[in-house]
């Protein structure tokens, strides 16, 4: 085992979300106020210790050469890869790559083996409502590292206290959910060379053959996860998934985007009937940067934020959002963040889209 793995452990009971390694480099990690900081008393990271890294995901890589190993894998998937791996008995997304003429980069996410119940993330009501809809799309956005994957999971236990069937999508599986006999079947898969399946796509097309009724996909990616996500809705399943984007207006013009533009009209009509919500969040530091908080918006799916999907009228989509009761923008959470002392005047301005529209 590594020297870090080996120092790891006297680190992962304190509070962390990332730990970022560079080869020859100090360990470095995201603190709780959201911080990148260096990891006290550690040494500079090897190549060695990438390669236990690795090994620790997939120990039927143990007898092979260590230094070809590492190599391999990055040769073989354009120079970065993604996994899970559990090390001193705590999981981790890792992500490792290539960088500065092949020195070896390493990004660990690290998870918690606890989801937590969705009612303790700060959400308003009208979210878990929704999530017991039978059918329709509910989208998660929102930058790395903003709690997309928390969220989700969350949002899979909810649902798992029924007696129904659950499938997931990932690249790679972050949260393990657990199945009790009185509720959801769950099965979960993850995208991968030597994984459940090879293909994100060619696993969506699967799920709709294996009788779900919930499906997740970790992230839609591209024209094809967005067809497929849009059918599952239409023929009475509910999906849930995460997109890359700061609002809900610039999520529906994502979505539209990965469409050609002669579908652009068909496109936004079926995404209008399909979407029941979309939750763009942010992670971002407390005032006293003891922890970071949680700063969303809302958009549901009204008569007039239908129409005006439907109508291809993005720009107008916010301003729906500032007029409807159960619909909050980001800046209105921040107002109201700033006004409650969660979080400093400085810190909304930073987290804004429209810091000019802001009210601190």
């Amino acid at each position: 085992m590594s020297m870090f793995i080996d120092e790891l452990i006297n680190f992962q009971d304190q509070t962390f979300s990332d730990i970022h390694l560079h080869e020859g480099r100090h360990p470095r990690w995201r603190t709780k106020a959201g911080e990148i900081e260096i990891m006290p008393g550690l040494n500079p990271v090897t190549k060695s210790d990438f390669e236990s890294i690795l090994v620790q995901a997939d120990h039927s890589l143990e007898s092979e050469g260590a230094e070809a190993r590492v190599d391999t894998v990055l040769a073989d998937n354009k120079g970065q890869t993604d996994f899970a791996s559990v090390i001193n008995g705590v999981r981790y997304r890792v992500s490792m790559y290539w960088h500065n003429s092949r020195k070896l980069g390493v990004s660990m996410r690290k998870i918690s083996e606890t989801v937590p119940d969705i009612t303790e993330l700060g959400l308003p009501q009208k979210v878990l409502e929704l999530i017991d809809r039978k059918s329709g799309i509910i989208l998660v956005t929102g930058e790395t590292n903003s709690g997309k994957s928390t969220t989700l999971a969350a949002m899979i236990q909810h649902r798992a206290k029924r007696k129904e069937h659950i499938i997931t999508v990932e690249d790679p599986v972050e949260y393990r959910h657990h199945e009790n006999e009185s509720g959801a079947l769950i099965t979960q898969r993850e995208v991968g060379p030597y994984r459940d399946t090879q293909s994100f796509d060619d696993a969506l097309r699967s799920a709709l053959r294996e009788d779900p009724d919930v499906i997740m996909i970790g992230e839609i990616r591209d024209r094809i996860s967005a067809e497929i996500a849009m059918k599952a809705a239409d023929t009475g399943h509910l999906v849930l998934a995460t997109l890359h984007t700061r609002s809900a207006p610039r999520t529906v013009e994502r979505f539209r985007n990965m469409f050609p533009q002669e579908q652009e009209n068909a496109v936004l009509q079926q995404f209008s009937d399909a979407a029941l919500l979309i939750l763009s969040q942010a992670l971002v530091p407390s005032a006293d940067m003891s922890r970071r908080v949680l700063a969303y918006e809302m958009m549901t799916n009204t008569t007039a934020i239908a129409g005006n999907i439907a109508k291809n009228n993005i720009n107008q989509i916010l301003r729906d959002m500032e007029t409807e009761r159960e619909m909050i923008t980001l800046n209105k959470c921040l107002e109201k963040m700033v006004a409650e002392r969660k979080i400093t005047p400085e810190t909304a301005k930073r987290t804004s889209y429209l810091p000019k529209e802001l009210k601190v």
